[in-house]
């Protein structure tokens, strides 16, 4: 009988937890499913154990994705046979039913939603050290929704008040913040963060080289704008793009990207470094909504697509982080494209609900019996009342004339005098400066 990868898939994982609850001999087993979606598996015993049989039977329900491939290791197995598969066992994900089951995902690309930056290169604004700039990322899992408009936003916010602010456009597939935050069209830095990318393992240059600064006044006010454009959208920009390689160690500080956002910072001094990140789940994506960033800012609507997508990252930042034993990452929830009817009011109330069910279930913790117990910097069910939670969203209102527009310097004003706008762009800066 032919079946989907799925469904070999659970046939396995079933049948293996099965096996662990009828033999004691088994202590654990790790389930892996390589690039080529063929199922390999390790077990742990006491003494040596024939799974023989136990192969039999999984080829019968997992045809043709069970590799035949299997490895037993006991007390009589060499040390070093043990020690670097516990590694394997270390890395693999705890099964939600059994603690002696674990999943162990291999990937072709896309490594960043798996294996994403463990660590952050700094904590935002390190008090004495002017070389921590907070790192926020704004996403939407759809695009066209205003995320690239939001980001103007505070960009333009924050230079009207003197300040510096680096954005890297970092939605490689689909460029263009260059263009939007420019004030001068043809202006633009020669080269981009693909190249910077392709580069950087090779030979280290000058940032001014993958660097524009906004020429507008109108835009930056009495501060500065230095953008990083994804490249230039030349005939070689698609080749470019196809070579480059973001699946190098995630654990390494040396990772291209974090090298550019440490240079950034160490030699530009910014106040404030913005990404903008790809809508779906592209590669870069992956690692810049990881622990590189400080903040989030999601962008989603009321289309169950765009719930779909925001349901994955907002798990990720929350319910896998706390398995983690690790506080939850911080993040902002935008509703865009309100519509301006009468109907608004219901359609703010029913994204509020919908995100409220969201974060309670995928990203707020457990309330620990004692009150005593509750952990700093987590946010718990008991939270959802704060003021601050990240689960409220702020709301923006579909304006067409913020939606078409020839140049950024041109809707400034709009931009700067819009309550919705500034009500987002408030509540990013009170979340690393509340009091001041």
């Amino acid at each position: 009988m032919n079946i989907h990868l799925d469904e070999a898939r659970n046939n396995t994982l079933t049948f293996l937890r099965s096996l662990l609850k009828k033999n004691t001999d088994i202590e654990k087993i790790i389930f892996i499913e390589d690039v080529f979606s063929r199922f390999r598996i390790i077990y742990w015993t006491q003494k040596p154990y024939d799974f023989d049989k136990i192969s039999a039977t999984i080829e019968k329900t997992a045809r043709p994705f069970w590799s035949q491939e299997y490895i037993n290791i006991s007390v009589t197995s060499p040390a070093y046979d043990r020690e670097f598969y516990d590694q394997s066992w270390d890395e693999g994900k705890e099964d939600d039913e059994m603690d002696s089951l674990r999943i162990l995902e291999r990937h072709r690309n896309r490594r960043g939603w798996f294996e994403p930056f463990t660590k952050p290169l700094w904590l935002p604004l390190d008090p004495g050290n002017p070389r921590t700039p907070p790192i926020i990322t704004f996403y939407s899992f759809k695009g066209g929704i205003g995320r690239t408009t939001g980001l103007a936003a505070f960009a333009i916010d924050r230079a009207h008040a003197g300040e510096r602010v680096v954005v890297l456009d970092c939605d490689l597939d689909a460029p263009g913040i260059d263009r939007l935050i420019t004030g001068d069209p043809t202006i633009q830095a020669p080269w981009g963060i693909v190249d910077y990318l392709l580069e950087a393992p090779l030979i280290e240059l000058p940032l001014t080289d993958y660097k524009h600064r906004c020429q507008s006044e109108k835009i930056t006010g009495e501060g500065e704008i230095l953008v990083f454009p994804a490249g230039k959208l030349d005939d070689r920009y698609p080749e470019k793009l196809a070579r480059i390689d973001l699946n190098q160690s995630t654990d390494d500080s040396d990772h291209p990207l974090m090298r550019l956002i440490s240079r950034i910072a160490a030699e530009l001094i910014p106040d404030w470094i913005l990404i903008d990140a790809r809508s779906g789940l592209s590669e870069i994506s992956g690692l810049v909504l990881s622990d590189l960033s400080h903040l989030l800012v999601l962008y989603g609507t009321t289309s169950e697509q765009s719930w779909d997508g925001l349901r994955y990252i907002i798990e990720r930042a929350g319910k896998e982080r706390i398995n983690r034993d690790t506080p939850q990452q911080p993040c902002i929830i935008v509703q865009s494209l309100i519509p301006e009817v009468k109907s608004t009011p219901s359609a703010q109330e029913w994204f509020e609900t919908r995100s409220l069910d969201l974060f309670s279930e995928i990203y707020y913790r457990e309330d620990p019996e004692d009150p005593s117990e509750r952990e700093e910097n987590y946010w718990y069910l008991t939270d959802i009342n704060d003021e601050k939670a990240p689960h409220l969203p702020v709301g923006i209102t579909y304006s067409p004339g913020l939606a078409f527009f020839h140049t950024l310097s041109d809707i400034v004003p709009d931009i700067r005098n819009n309550k919705d706008f500034q009500a987002l762009v408030q509540k990013i800066y009170d979340y690393f400066k509340p009091d001041v």
